[in-house]
């Protein structure tokens, strides 16, 4: 399985976030709108996209409506935000797991909520032990999330959050240009 487009971090229904991330909304029903048409414009019925956590901060009737929403086949790895598994796979994710592996470009790529143990931003929290922070591999790129940051690339970590992406999923060839540029191909 290779995702068509990858995401994380929407926090849909968040109000906090949009100052927190200096995000450009006057409001939470004006952020959620704009990222479900951006998400809309670029993923199509027959899509796959892989989200990387914290996807909603709102009631589970209101995500599971703007999750049936979305089009394509969505796969979750959790984040530090989102409910249980099986809570998150009754909002309508078609598969909900911690991390997975993929074969991008032709190298290793993890896929996680989190960034590299070590990492140091503003962003990331690394004094919480009980996340389960990658260990940094230097043969594989890692995608993630959870940082909010507006930088793409950082060394072998690729971010999909929608702070990097104007707000919409980052499409398979976008990250496979990234992961080429990590390993200088």
């Amino acid at each position: 399985m290779t995702p068509d487009f990858y995401t994380s971090d929407l926090h849909f229904g968040h109000a906090n976030v949009i100052q927190y991330s200096s995000r450009p909304f006057s409001n939470v029903a004006e952020m959620n709108d704009a990222l479900m048409k951006n998400y809309r414009n670029a993923v199509g019925s027959k899509d796959t996209v892989l989200w990387l956590g914290d996807c909603f901060l709102c009631p589970p009737e209101l995500a599971r409506n703007i999750l049936t929403q979305l089009p394509g086949r969505k796969i979750l790895c959790l984040g530090n935000h989102d409910r249980s598994a099986a809570a998150m796979a009754r909002m309508g994710f078609d598969l909900v797991t911690d991390a997975v592996t993929l074969n991008i470009a032709g190298r290793t790529v993890r896929a996680n909520h989190y960034p590299y143990v070590g990492t140091s931003s503003r962003e990331v929290d690394t004094e919480r032990s009980e996340l389960p922070w990658p260990t940094r591999r230097q043969e594989e790129a890692l995608l993630h999330g959870h940082t909010h940051s507006q930088k793409r690339r950082d060394g072998n970590m690729i971010h999909v959050g929608v702070d990097a992406w104007d707000y919409r999923p980052a499409s398979s060839p976008e990250i496979e240009e990234l992961v080429r540029s990590v390993f200088g191909a």
